[in-house]
């Protein structure tokens, strides 16, 4: 039984990195794969590392003609009715191929893609990401696929799509990748991204509130301002009403006691209450903030 879905690795002298790469398509959550590697001539290790990993992998020869002509034949080679790329020098999360499904199905088709980081020496930083600002709509697609490439080679695809559209330009050294995305939405294919919880730390760095869900990325926790412990996102209304009766607990605490003080000090200074009756009203005031603010404990959202 065929793979739902083949990840073809174009990979040319490397050595250095494809073992990783293989690997992190390997501890997938999502299972349904095969992995493709196109050699496209290299003459160092690749491939001897590449047949090394067990599992769903293979390894196709050629002889060197580039990376759009690697992924041209890693799709020919392909078994499964959808495609993916992950370059041998990249690395995948886990989750990301199970994100980037859910995503396709859910739109009913087209490409799914996802934001990436780049790794640096120092690792990965929620700020430093392939793809900046708000991801286009499907109205804005067509004029915002030509401004900038906001479709990874990490995404997700038809392999009957380069029939329809025409395969990757070999003539191409460099952004052969765009050139097919255009191709792809001026056909009328639309992009649909994987908001993961890895792909929004960047949107979460940059807002003026950056809510987590705790169940998510690290990098993404990390970046939001506030975490949701639970996983479930209907629970954000709850934790704004909960802050919203808190201010409002902590400005009656602040009303109260700047009243009391306000009118019990000057009738202490000028002897009009007794010390004792001052001190018993001191403890009650402690004791009506301490009062006031446990009716939060029973707080319960609108429904």
């Amino acid at each position: 039984m065929n793979p739902r879905v083949s990840v073809v690795m174009p990979a040319y002298q490397a050595a250095w990195s494809v073992g990783a790469a293989v690997e992190s398509v390997l501890w997938q959550t999502y299972r349904d794969l095969e992995v493709v590697v196109v050699d496209d001539g290299s003459t160092d290790a690749t491939a001897e590392i590449v047949r090394a990993h067990e599992g769903p992998v293979r390894v196709v020869h050629q002889e060197n003609a580039g990376v759009a002509a690697a992924r041209n034949r890693g799709i020919a080679e392909a078994a499964g009715e959808l495609i993916a790329f992950c370059d041998s020098d990249d690395l995948w999360f886990p989750a990301h191929l199970e994100a980037l499904v859910e995503v396709y199905d859910r739109a009913g088709g087209g490409i799914a893609t996802a934001n990436s980081y780049w790794l640096f020496p120092g690792g990965i930083h929620p700020a430093r990401t392939r793809f900046r600002g708000r991801f286009p709509t499907a109205d804005e697609q067509r004029r915002a696929i030509l401004e900038q490439n906001f479709v990874s080679t990490m995404a997700l695809f038809p392999r009957r799509l380069p029939e329809e559209i025409g395969p990757f330009p070999v003539d191409r050294r460099r952004a052969e990748d765009w050139d097919f995305w255009i191709r792809a939405i001026y056909a009328g294919h639309r992009v649909a991204f994987v908001g993961d919880g890895v792909n929004d730390a960047p949107a979460l760095t940059a807002a003026d509130l950056g809510m987590a869900i705790g169940t998510g990325s690290d990098v993404a926790v990390e970046a939001g301002q506030v975490v949701l412990m639970s996983g479930n996102p209907e629970l954000a209304e709850v934790a704004l009403g909960l802050a919203t009766a808190t201010f409002r607990v902590i400005r009656e605490n602040l009303f109260w006691a700047f009243a009391y003080n306000t009118a019990a000090i000057p009738l202490a200074a000028l002897g009009f209450l007794d010390p004792m009756i001052a001190a018993a009203a001191m403890a009650l005031s402690s004791v009506s903030v301490v009062g006031n603010s446990l009716r939060l404990r029973r707080y319960r959202a609108a429904t």
